[in-house]
């Protein structure tokens, strides 16, 4: 089963979605309304869209590809890690694996799901529990670069320098 919804707010503040589980988000621009589509369709809760400041949480492996020796992608049931896209650079962090250390090198959003990339000595398994931990100095340089984009793309469309603002393909 698929659902999309569609809702529509007007610019003139901060427009933010508590979202819930299984959620995935894209915000489209225009100058009047904020489209917000809503798909319906993923495992992985994104802690990250109720809270960009929360740098740990617990999940559970849902699924597990191995990519090369040493090199998996998993999909956790949730996670603080944001994926690469929306003009955002991928989080990076560790997991924490029964007694081992995985290193999470690269968080991306394919095939309708979030895959974690993963460095790991021991091969990770489904129904694992793990305690995730992302590079805060790491998140916190990147969202203020990325809010200082949106702030310098208002700008120049404002003094006439660019005939559209930017449209994210993301929140």
């Amino acid at each position: 089963m698929h659902s999309t919804v569609f809702m529509y707010g007007s610019c003139d503040g901060v427009f933010s979605a508590g979202m819930q589980t299984h959620y995935s988000l894209i915000l489209l621009q225009s100058s009047y309304f904020e489209l917000l589509l809503i798909d319906i369709f993923m495992k992985t809760k994104q802690i990250y869209l109720d809270d960009s400041y929360q740098k740990e949480m617990d999940a559970v492996i849902l699924d597990v590809m191995e990519e090369s020796e040493g090199r998996y992608r998993i999909i956790l049931d949730q996670t603080v890690f944001y994926p690469m896209g929306g003009g955002q650079a991928t989080d990076q962090g560790i997991l924490k694996i029964e007694n081992s250390e995985a290193q999470v090198y690269q968080v991306m959003y394919k095939d309708g799901e979030i895959w974690h990339f993963i460095k790991s000595e021991i091969s990770p398994e489904v129904g694992q529990q793990v305690h995730g931990i992302i590079n805060w100095d790491r998140r916190y340089k990147n969202m203020k670069i990325h809010s200082g984009g949106h702030i310098i793309d208002f700008a120049m469309h404002a003094l006439g320098y660019s005939p559209n603002n930017l449209i994210p393909q993301k929140a």
